[in-house]
């Protein structure tokens, strides 16, 4: 199961949205939040988590709460929020974390992207270099996880069609644009 939203837990009707999709169900949890430019973010997406009802000792941050070893664990949630998208993928890169987060959603781990997480859960990510920048991205390669064939458009409340034009300039032609507002919550 996928769940893409512009927002997560930190955000009172999203965690109840996120709550509902997962039948309330909680149990262990990785965070990955490298597309924020500092810490505070996981943080506070841990504190809403834990507000929905996860048990903060099941919810690891990558980084915050160790790195590579927590690979050798097995999930039931993965969950990557946003910031820079491209700063987001280049990380999980360097950490060999891509082919982790495939394997565990094969697994049953169910994949909770918000904004930039959602991104990187589509074939490729160059469709949002009008909104961040891709200087992070090396030998201009925008793959993504490749979770699904669909294309998310985050924070759509505030775009509008124009930014669907713009977007589909990077993407295969019969591509399918998910539009997502602030409070939306898409689960696949």
């Amino acid at each position: 199961m996928i769940l893409a939203g512009s927002n997560g837990f930190y955000n009172v009707p999203m965690r109840e949205k996120i709550m509902e999709a997962i039948g309330g169900k909680t149990g262990k949890m990785l965070m990955i939040p490298f597309a924020a430019s500092d810490t505070r973010g996981a943080v506070r997406e841990r504190t809403g988590a834990v507000m929905a009802g996860f048990r903060q000792e099941e919810i690891l941050i990558y980084d915050l709460d160790g790195g590579r070893e927590l690979m050798e664990h097995d999930y039931d949630f993965i969950c990557v929020p946003g910031g820079n998208t491209f700063r987001l993928l280049s990380r999980i890169r360097e950490e060999g974390l891509d082919g982790f987060i495939r394997e565990q959603y094969r697994k049953g781990a169910v994949y909770m992207g918000f904004s930039a997480g959602a991104c990187i859960a589509c074939p490729d990510i160059e469709y949002v270099k009008n909104y961040d920048s891709p200087e992070y991205i090396q030998n201009g390669d925008f793959t993504a996880l490749c979770l699904t064939d669909n294309y998310f458009l985050c924070h759509y409340d505030s775009r509008g069609i124009q930014d669907i034009m713009m977007c589909r300039r990077y993407m295969p032609e019969n591509s399918q644009i998910i539009t997502i507002n602030e409070n939306q919550l898409i689960v696949m």
